[in-house]
């Protein structure tokens, strides 16, 4: 059904454009990392806010990690990369120095970009083979290099750049040269020192700049982190900062640094990428675009000396008080037990309500909804799974909608291939779609799908985390349902007739009492149906075991056909001996039924007799007690007074067919 609305509204859409209602909008895929990092929310800021403008909805799949972890953990990431259909975008927009999990870059590139039509558009990328924007960063090293000519009179500098031969590294290596070299400064070789874009690299930088004869005025690095990184190894070196050396940075915004804001340095315009990134991809030559402003702005702080223009409102988020973590409403808050409440769910049901409950974590959404694989309806199904499935299931369950009116629902499914139903149901606004894994390492679970319809809200920063806690109270529910169908095959095995699918003894002393008292306290009837095979050692001696075995399972086949009673509501089958049946119902079931329910047993006996041309015939000797059970009864009692009745019908069997123990 999904798949058909689907179809059906594209057609609405690309053939005749539809309703203002009923139309389903263009849509442009996004792939990077880490959306909670600021740089990530101000260039996902600009896609929405011009993808919205122009009415595009906005479909986001993002890993958490854009590198490092543990092996198994980087599989089970990089499958959201696996799940998206390219026929259902009309552009796609890449920002390929975010996506650094080994193999995932070239899983897009080869699997779904190779093959598209549209435009494809890569940020921060200077590939002139391939649609891409980037920064312009000449009118941001213009500013800092004003800055620190103009105010703090600096006329030396040496330059950190990230690896060498990056894309960064040579861009704004090209862009600060320009800026100098317009106040009669020029950048040596020897004062240029290479970096990683982390933290690693200040010491020996630090030791290369300070082993020369002079410091210089100044050193600028091409990323805050390098910066953060130098200044600490200066001051460990008795160096101050900016006493005696100044250092500033590049790319301000906090994104990924425990210290953000703490170097001067130029904050990038990312929401005015985002802005050209949408442009790029929409190519629509009959709209004349507003012009967006892609300068950035310069940000003060003690490494030049000159007093802080950081505003307060970010100062306040990068140091918070120890006391505020202590707010009951906050994520990592001690009153927090998310964790310990999901793990201890009953089933999967229980699961999706408590997740539910703590869903009021998550902000600056207008919906989340947990799309599920069909790895929990297996398991509740008492299907066991591999242990190392990863991937997503053809059928996904959307079994969390906080927008629906029952939120939680285990029975809806739609095919993976559509992504996500409410993409092809009419929605008023322009909407953003972020898709986000739930993996438990290389296990993968489904994925969530966060909606936005206000680009003035940003992805929840506590977001990885909530799902991280649902990830690993799922992980704790599988391994209980696995350790239930373990159970339940161990406890089959010790009560289960192997070579008859029946229950065994052991399965017949476990469950007749208990049956025998249910029936007691409904006042129900208790049946026991008696039957063993008439001279099986004989088949045995003169046909061999091999065919005594295949008589055994023949009569189990035919001992075990359900009776079809309609006041039968409990029935079980044994095989309490080499050759000897036993049916227990319970239920309003007359003598009546119980003896057109061995007549019947015994037509189809005949009719294999008749049919299978084997040299001996199979016969069961059948008998049966029924009692509305009192205190006195036992199940020895009435299994005693079954065995009389079925050697009476043993007796009749051999009178009536005359057979022979000796024939051939």
């Amino acid at each position: 059904l999904e798949y058909r609305k689907y179809i059906w509204y594209n057609i609405l859409n690309k053939t005749w454009g539809g309703t203002a209602m009923s139309r389903i909008r263009k849509r442009i895929a996004v792939f990077m990392a880490q959306p909670e990092s600021a740089y990530q929310i101000e260039l996902m800021h600009g896609i929405n806010s011009e993808a919205f403008r122009l009415d595009y909805d906005v479909l986001l799949f993002s890993t958490f990690l854009k590198q490092g972890g543990n092996a198994e953990f980087q599989i089970g990431e990089k499958e959201i990369f696996k799940l998206p259909n390219p026929e259902l975008f009309d552009a796609i927009i890449v920002v390929p120095d975010l996506i650094q999990i080994q193999g995932a870059l070239e899983y897009i590139e080869n699997n779904i970009i190779a093959g598209f039509e549209g435009p494809v558009i890569y940020v921060n990328c200077h590939d002139s083979g391939r649609l891409c924007v980037y920064e312009q960063s000449d009118e941001d090293f213009e500013m800092l290099a004003e800055h620190l000519c103009s105010v703090h009179g600096c006329r030396r500098f040496a330059v950190m750049l990230g690896p060498e031969g990056h894309d960064h590294s040579v861009s704004r290596l090209k862009s600060l040269k320009k800026a100098l070299s317009k106040r009669n400064i020029e950048i040596s070789g020897e004062d240029i020192y290479y970096g990683d874009f982390w933290y690693n690299k200040g010491e020996e930088t630090a030791e290369k700049i300070l082993s020369k004869r002079s410091l210089p005025d100044a050193v600028m690095c091409i990323s805050d982190i390098m910066a953060i990184s130098l200044v600490r190894a200066f001051e460990k070196r008795g160096l101050s900062v900016p006493g005696d050396i100044i250092v500033t940075g590049y790319d301000s915004n906090g994104s990924t640094s425990d210290e953000p804001y703490c170097v001067t340095s130029v904050s990038i315009n990312n929401v005015s990428m985002g802005i050209s990134a949408v442009r790029a991809a929409v190519q629509r030559a009959d709209m004349e675009f507003p012009k967006a402003s892609s300068k950035g702005k310069l940000i003060f702080s003690n490494t030049c000396g000159c007093p802080t223009n950081v505003p307060k409102r970010l100062v306040s988020l990068w140091k918070k008080p120890y006391s505020a973590y202590d707010e009951s409403s906050d994520f990592h808050s001690g009153f927090n037990f998310m964790n310990e409440v999901l793990i201890g769910s009953a089933d999967l049901w229980d699961m999706l309500w408590k997740i539910k409950f703590y869903s009021y974590y998550i902000k600056g959404c207008s919906n989340i909804c947990l799309c599920l694989c069909d790895t929990f309806h297996k398991l509740e199904k008492g299907e066991d799974i591999d242990e190392c499935k990863f991937g997503y299931s053809d059928t996904i369950y959307p079994c969390l909608d906080l927008t629906d009116k029952d939120i939680v629902d285990l029975d809806r499914s739609f095919s993976r291939n559509i992504l996500y139903p409410k993409l092809f149901e009419p929605h008023e606004k322009p909407c953003s779609y972020y898709f986000a894994p739930l993996h438990f390492n290389s296990t993968t679970f489904g994925y969530a799908v966060i909606e936005n319809n206000d680009p003035e809200k940003s992805v929840c920063c506590y977001l990885s985390q909530w799902i991280r806690n649902c990830t690993i109270a799922l992980e704790s529910l599988k391994r209980q349902l696995r350790l239930r169908i373990l159970y339940r095959k161990f406890e089959e095995s010790t009560i289960m007739d192997l070579s008859t699918g029946l229950y065994s003894r052991n399965g017949f002393n476990l469950y007749s009492v208990g049956m025998l008292e249910k029936a007691g306290r409904l006042s129900a009837r208790f049946v026991l149906i008696l039957s063993d095979i008439n001279c099986l050692k004989y088949i045995n001696d003169k046909f061999g075991h091999t065919e005594g075995d295949k008589a055994i399972q023949t009569s189990a086949e035919i001992f075990r056909i359900n009776t079809e009673i309609p006041g039968s509501y409990d029935e079980r089958n044994f095989r309490i001996g080499g050759d000897e049946f036993v049916k227990i119902m319970i239920g309003s079931i007359s003598d009546v039924e119980i003896n057109c329910h061995i007549e019947k047993m015994q037509k189809r006996l005949e009719r294999f007799n008749s049919e299978s041309n084997l040299p001996y015939p199979i016969y069961l000797s059948t008998g049966y007690y029924a009692v509305t059970p009192s205190s006195s009864d036992t199940v020895d009692s009435i299994l005693s007074e079954a065995d009389r009745r079925m050697f009476k019908n043993k007796q009749d069997i051999k009178s009536r067919t005359g057979f022979d123990f000796k024939r051939i």
